[in-house]
């Protein structure tokens, strides 16, 4: 569910590098309308359960290889808690990790965001995309579609989006709010939101289709 009002975002942040932690740390404690609940340099399955159990508006998760059993555990967090909007960045991601991400990322309620580590190293772009998230917002990097196998469902969809679609999803994967992405290519707000909520709506139609077909079999 989308927040809405001038309340500052609460964060709790998982990052396993601690020099990376340090910095995030000092970023969100300087940095309104973002309020960091907590920071740990553990993100096995405790620490995560942990973190939700103070109820933060959003968590940030880090880490250089994302393990299936992770995407599981946030996947029932997404089932508990469906309010809370999730931030995923991982420096590396396996073809059946992605097809996980993205069925966390188009199910349920909650904004989510999933980042590779580079595609996120600027702090402004991580506060823009934190705040987006706790308002609901779905954010999949294109950049993954590089690391996907020809043959997955999701690559060939997002192999068939327009330029313009493509170039959406870019800048939303930076942490552009609508405003920002209407002034970058030069369209009213309203065509991008529809733009948006055409590109997840279809995603999510084409995901829950070769979802039965997949029980069919």
């Amino acid at each position: 569910m989308a927040r809405t009002g001038s309340q500052d975002v609460t964060l709790y942040v998982l990052e396993e590098q601690g020099a990376y932690a340090e910095v995030t740390k000092g970023t969100f404690h300087v940095t309104t309308p973002v309020t960091l609940l907590g920071i740990s340099t553990d993100n096995d399955l405790g620490a995560i359960r942990r973190a939700v159990s103070l109820h933060p508006d959003v968590l940030l998760l880090s880490t250089k290889k994302l393990r299936r059993q992770v995407i599981e555990e946030l996947e029932r967090i997404r089932e508990r808690s469906p309010d809370i909007g999730r931030v995923i960045r991982s420096a590396d991601c396996e073809d059946e990790n992605i097809e996980l991400l993205t069925r966390l990322t188009l199910s349920g309620e909650g904004g989510t965001a999933v980042l590779l580590e580079q595609s996120s190293e600027q702090i402004e772009q991580l506060r823009s995309i934190v705040l987006a998230v706790s308002q609901g917002e779905v954010i999949f990097d294109p950049a993954l579609l590089d690391t996907m196998s020809a043959d997955r469902p999701i690559y060939q969809f997002l192999r068939r989006l327009s330029t313009t679609e493509l170039d959406i999803l870019s800048l939303l994967s930076k942490g552009h709010t609508n405003s920002s992405i209407a002034e970058t290519l030069h369209m009213d707000t309203r065509t991008v939101k529809q733009y948006i909520n055409s590109i997840y709506g279809r995603l999510r139609a084409e995901t829950r289709a070769q979802a039965w077909r997949s029980r069919q079999q």
